[in-house]
């Protein structure tokens, strides 16, 4: 930004200047240091301030870019929730429009599931979402499981409404009646067309040699 043929410069030569007082900066990564106070606590690695122009540039935690919420810690936290209230929103209007008479009908329901609920879950999902998985050795599931059950629940409500089912119908009966997959295996679904599509990418892509290297990682 500062140095010679910058963006402070470009944006002069140009008239159009910067706005740098509304500038961010977030650093991303799981690294933590000890607690000065309590060796046995972690806290975030100190940072120097980042100035531009003389403005200092503002520290935070989370900031959302091109509709993804991102953290500092990379967890998706922000991002699942976000993500789990602006489906609710719309699931919970979808929900009025199954009256027993005068309501949609459970076909169109389950079409309009799929083509708008469906997506705003599954928007971006392989940036922030990890499939259920055992590692090697592990007597546990990892993955993310927790982002996992916030929106099962939602699908369930969906469900529920399409089928006109009692609340107390298990969920796999739901979704198999509904015509719909179980969410688990929908975002696996996503996740691995991303990943397929990622890897036919040409040897001259930026992606490539990380892509390599990542292929190697064993799960």
């Amino acid at each position: 930004m500062t140095k010679e043929d910058g963006g402070l410069q470009w944006s002069k030569e140009h008239n159009s200047r910067f706005e740098v007082s509304k500038s961010v900066v977030l650093h991303a990564t799981q690294r933590m240091q000890a607690d000065p106070r309590d060796p046995r606590k972690r806290i975030p690695l100190d940072r120097t301030p980042l100035r531009i122009a003389s403005q200092l540039i503002q520290e935070v935690s989370n900031f959302k870019y091109l509709g993804v919420q991102i953290d500092t810690q990379l967890n998706w936290k922000e991002q699942t929730q976000r993500a789990t209230a602006n489906t609710i929103k719309w699931i919970l209007q979808f929900r009025r429009l199954t009256r027993p008479i005068t309501g949609v009908s459970s076909k169109l329901m389950r079409q309009l599931f799929l083509a708008v609920a469906l997506p705003k879950i599954m928007y971006s999902i392989d940036v922030w979402f990890s499939p259920l998985h055992k590692p090697v050795d592990a007597t546990k599931n990892a993955g993310s499981i927790g982002s996992l059950r916030s929106l099962q629940k939602i699908q369930r409500i969906a469900t529920l409404a399409i089928t006109g089912s009692l609340h107390t119908t298990p969920t796999d009966l739901l979704d198999a009646h509904a015509g719909v997959l179980p969410l688990e295996l929908a975002l696996s679904k996503a996740c691995h067309r991303a990943a397929v599509r990622l890897l036919t990418l040409s040897k001259t892509h930026p992606l490539f040699q990380p892509l390599k290297q990542a292929r190697q990682v064993p799960p």
